[in-house]
């Protein structure tokens, strides 16, 4: 069963995502803080298949594309999705063009686009 880091430090969106990804049949995993999926995006077992993260969390970095920079490096090749609570900015869409992130998610999100984002993500991995 593929597995899914969730990156957020809202708790409500965190668990919201945790509650959708295994309604869709996958294995959540979840980290508040920075320093949380620095832990699991290194972890051998289980591996994580698809990282989706926010991207300003308390305790990153002052400059959000550092932060994501420092998770694609991490997650090594794995399918990465970022959230935003706002429309995606020139820095997001750079990082989108360049093929780093695979989407971002614009809060609210809907059901069925996460749900085939997550589908395409687990295959792009495999």
């Amino acid at each position: 069963m593929a597995t899914v880091l969730i990156i957020d430090d809202n708790d409500d969106v965190r668990n919201y995502l945790t509650r959708l990804v295994a309604l869709f049949g996958y294995t959540p995993f979840c980290a508040a803080t920075c320093e949380e999926a620095r832990k699991l995006l290194v972890q051998e077992d289980p591996r994580m298949d698809v990282v989706v993260s926010d991207i300003y969390l308390p305790d990153g970095p002052e400059d959000a594309a550092d932060w994501i920079r420092e998770v694609k490096q991490k997650a090594m090749s794995r399918p990465l999705i970022v959230i935003s609570g706002e429309a995606p900015d020139a820095m997001v869409e750079e990082f989108s063009a360049s093929g780093d992130i695979m989407a971002t998610l614009t809060k609210p999100f809907e059901l069925v686009f996460l749900k085939d984002l997550l589908k395409r993500a687990v295959e792009e991995s495999a």
